[in-house]
C-alpha cells in the first residue's frame, strides 16, 4: 500500500514535531495542581494507663494543593492521621500547622479546620459510690414498700476525676412493684450514661420489702365491760368509748368493731368499799400488729355502792 505524498514528504521534520509536541504536553501537565478536600484523624501519643483524654478530637478538614500523583498516597485513610503528645496531665490548645500534618512531598495545605484543638488529658481516680435504687407501680391493696436495699449498697467507679465533681451515686432502672403483697429480690441494671466510665452490664441485686400499709382508724361506741367480784355494785359513768388504732391497713380493715370491748377489773381498785373511783378502761382482742394510739376518754367514773 502506497502511502499519501503528504504524509510521507518531510516525514522525519513531521515526526519531530510531533514528539515535541508531545513532551510540551507531558511537561505542562506534570506541573498542573489540583485541589481537594481531605479528612484527617487526631491520635493523642503517650497516654498512661491510668489516664484518659476527656473529649473526643475533632475530624480535621484539609484543603490540600497537589498534582496529580501527589494525592495518591492519601487515599489510604491511616495515612492521615495527625500525632500529637499532650503534656503529663491537664489541658492544653494545640494550633496546627503544615508541619503536623503528614504530607508527602509535592503536597501543600492550603486550610485547615478547625486550625486549633482544646484537648484535656485527665488522670483516672476510683471512688466507691452509694447505689440509688426507685421502684414504679403500686403494691397490692393494703400493702407499700417498706424497703429497696442494693446488695452490696456501693459499688467501685473508676473514671476521670472531673466526673465526680457531678457524680455523688449510680442509679438503677426502677424496680416495678405493680401488685406485689410480699418480699422478692432481682437483678437490676445501671442506667446512668456516665462519660469515660464503664458500670457492670450486669447490674446489682436489689431486695425489696413488701409490707401491710400502716395507717389509722377510729371507732365509736366500743363497749365497756367490768370484771371481777362485786360487779353487780358497780357502775360506771358512761357505757361506751371512742377508740383510735393504728396498724398494718389490711388488718385495721378486717377488725370487726362489734368484736372489739374494753373492761375495767375491779380486783385493780385500791379499796373494795363503796365510794367512787377514778379507772382506766383496758382495750381487748386487738390483733397483735394494732396498737391503740388514743382512748377517749382515758379515764372513767366508776362508783361503787
Amino acid at each position: 500500500m502506497k502511502l499519501p505524498r503528504w504524509f510521507t514528504d518531510n516525514f522525519r521534520l513531521k515526526l519531530f514535531a510531533l514528539l515535541l509536541t508531545t513532551l510540551v504536553y507531558g511537561i505542562v501537565m506534570a506541573g498542573r495542581t489540583y485541589e481537594r478536600e481531605l479528612i484527617f484523624s487526631v491520635a493523642v501519643d503517650g497516654i498512661g494507663e491510668n489516664q484518659v483524654l476527656v473529649g473526643q478530637p475533632p475530624e480535621i478538614r484539609v484543603r490540600l494543593v497537589a498534582t496529580p500523583g501527589g494525592f495518591s498516597s492519601l487515599g489510604d485513610a491511616s495515612r492521615r492521621v495527625i500525632h500529637l503528645t499532650l503534656p503529663a496531665s491537664g489541658k492544653g490548645r494545640f494550633g496546627l500547622s503544615d508541619a503536623d500534618l503528614p504530607l508527602p512531598r509535592g503536597v501543600k495545605a492550603l486550610s485547615i479546620s478547625p486550625a486549633s484543638l482544646d484537648l484535656r488529658l485527665e488522670n483516672l481516680v476510683t471512688k466507691n459510690l452509694p447505689i440509688r435504687v426507685e421502684s414504679k407501680g403500686t403494691p397490692a391493696t393494703g400493702h407499700q414498700v417498706t424497703s429497696l436495699r442494693p446488695i452490696p449498697d456501693k459499688i467501685q467507679v473508676r473514671g476521670p476525676q472531673s466526673v465526680f465533681a457531678s457524680l455523688s451515686s449510680v442509679t438503677t432502672e426502677a424496680i416495678d412493684v405493680e401488685g406485689r403483697d410480699e418480699d422478692f429480690s432481682v437483678r437490676a441494671r445501671f442506667t446512668n450514661e456516665i462519660p469515660f466510665v464503664v458500670l457492670p452490664s450486669d447490674g446489682v441485686d436489689v431486695a425489696i420489702g413488701i409490707d401491710s400499709a400502716v395507717g389509722s382508724r377510729s371507732l365509736t361506741k366500743v363497749a365497756i365491760q367490768l370484771l371481777g367480784p362485786h360487779a353487780e355494785r358497780a357502775s360506771l359513768d358512761r357505757k361506751s368509748l371512742q377508740v383510735r388504732l393504728r396498724g398494718p391497713r389490711a388488718v385495721l380493715d378486717d377488725i370487726d368493731p362489734a368484736a372489739l370491748f374494753a373492761t375495767v377489773d375491779l380486783l385493780a381498785l385500791p379499796s373494795q368499799l363503796p365510794g367512787t373511783y377514778a379507772v382506766t378502761p383496758k382495750l381487748l382482742n386487738l390483733p397483735d400488729e394494732v396498737e391503740v394510739q388514743r382512748l377517749s376518754p382515758e379515764t372513767l367514773k366508776l362508783t361503787l355502792r
